[in-house]
């Protein structure tokens, strides 16, 4: 499934919502509105919604990715919650 360059939401751990809540002033947002940038075998890269200048990049560990929501006409979660149409 192809990620990059997709406006997605995420749904982080505890330990993934503690950690991006020690690297930003983002307020947590369940699911976490993102635009995927990049994914790799480390995590994925992503551009946050927030008052940030859009440069600002930030690697989310997949062992803190419990899911992955795209947006799109049909919305399907991809992850441990499993698919789901909406």
């Amino acid at each position: 499934m192809k990620l990059i360059e997709q406006r997605a939401r995420l749904y982080l751990s505890e330990d993934g919502q503690r950690f991006l809540q020690s690297t930003s002033d983002v307020p947590l947002i369940e699911p976490l509105p993102v635009d995927v940038v990049e994914t790799e075998d480390l995590g994925i890269w992503i551009r946050m919604w927030w008052k940030r200048a859009p440069e600002w990049v930030l690697l989310i560990r997949w062992e803190f990715v419990l899911g992955v929501e795209l947006e799109s006409e049909k919305s399907k979660t991809v992850g441990l919650r499993g698919w789901k149409d909406a």
